[in-house]
């Protein structure tokens, strides 16, 4: 599939990388210079513009936002709205507040331009070698976007939500959960460690179904 892809940071620029090796179409831009140049070398086309970016792709555009959470997408999207066609999709793929994403997407969808929300898991080595993919959005949409979601994603690593807001909310929840019971499970080994002699680390992962590649393991002291 081609894709354009916004953002070349530690996360974009790897996923760039991620979609070539999977065989997509990538255009790539950036405001960093530097990043445009060193992806360039890879083989990866590049536009120096987002409007620049979409001129160069043909039928029905698939957009990755790619860029830190906050208003740097807002900029974006109210780029992209000018420009798009009706029908055309745009992804973000950063962690926004799913408060935020369901605002861009009924301001996209006033333009008839399509929105799903990636919550994405593994880092930026996932980003390079397989992510974890939380979808939320349009049904239809996810389902024509799922074979780029999942060539991109570790083995069952692809997890559709269900309707806007739902990926980056189902990702936070994730999230919320590692990081803020990460303490907890490590003074409970480190309790039972100073007791029993046992227990040096602990791995865990997402209860229920657990996208593939979006795990924390943890070695306790």
């Amino acid at each position: 599939m081609q894709v354009g892809l916004i953002g070349l940071g530690k996360m974009g620029y790897n996923l760039a990388l991620n979609f070539r090796n999977n065989h997509h179409e990538v255009i790539a831009f950036d405001v960093n210079k530097v990043a445009m140049r060193n992806i360039a070398a890879c083989g990866i086309r590049t536009a120096h513009s987002v409007t620049h970016l979409l001129s160069g792709m043909t039928g029905r555009r698939i957009i990755w936002i790619m860029v830190p959470v906050g208003n740097a997408i807002d900029v974006i999207i109210n780029t992209l709205k000018n420009h798009l066609n009706k029908g055309d999709i745009v992804i973000d793929g950063s962690n926004s507040h799913y408060y935020d994403t369901i605002s861009r997407a009924k301001e996209l969808a006033k333009a008839g331009v399509h929105f799903l929300d990636c919550g994405t898991g593994g880092g930026v080595a996932g980003a390079l070698n397989g992510i974890s993919a939380l979808v939320g959005g349009e049904k239809e949409i996810a389902d024509y976007c799922q074979p780029l979601f999942q060539s991109i994603c570790t083995a069952d690593g692809y997890l559709y939500c269900g309707k806007t807001g739902n990926g980056h909310f189902t990702r936070m929840a994730c999230s919320d959960r590692d990081h803020d019971g990460k303490p907890v499970i490590s003074e409970g080994m480190r309790a039972l460690h100073r007791y029993t002699g046992q227990a040096h680390w602990v791995e865990f992962t997402h209860a229920g179904k657990n996208p593939q590649g979006s795990f924390i393991r943890s070695w306790l002291n």
